[in-house]
């Protein structure tokens, strides 16, 4: 049964320019060591980035949530498997939310064309 669904979008320029400006603080309170290798290990990391950024949106959205509503986004932990599908790991916040309301797992799906990245979550 799907308990909930969520969608993000966001333009990658825009994005880019948020990390530029931050810098690494900005990108240490959403991504993962692991996460920010993978990215930056690209010829250009932004779409890249971009499309964790809206995974890691897209499943507080299907949970209910925003930023800063008891899930870090930190602990929202983007991987790929050998085939290249994103899957999610849950961190303790992501974890115990999900325990809390008896969800088993969360389907994601991210693209990044153009200008965009675009991230949908699926929770069951």
């Amino acid at each position: 049964m799907i308990k909930g669904i969520g969608v993000d979008i966001v333009k990658i320029e825009r994005f880019r320019r948020a990390v530029e400006r931050r810098r690494r603080k900005f990108l240490e309170k959403i991504f993962t060591e692991e996460e920010m290798e993978y990215c930056f290990s690209m010829k250009n990391p932004y779409p890249h980035l971009a499309g964790r950024f809206c995974v890691k949106e897209a499943v507080l959205k299907s949970l209910g949530l925003g930023i800063g509503m008891g899930v870090k986004l930190k602990d929202i932990i983007v991987c790929l498997d050998k085939s290249g599908k994103p899957y999610i790991n849950a961190g303790d916040s992501l974890r115990r939310f999900m325990n809390g309301i008896s969800c088993s797992r969360v389907f994601v799906s991210i693209s990044h064309s153009g200008e965009y990245a675009v991230a949908v979550a699926i929770l069951i």
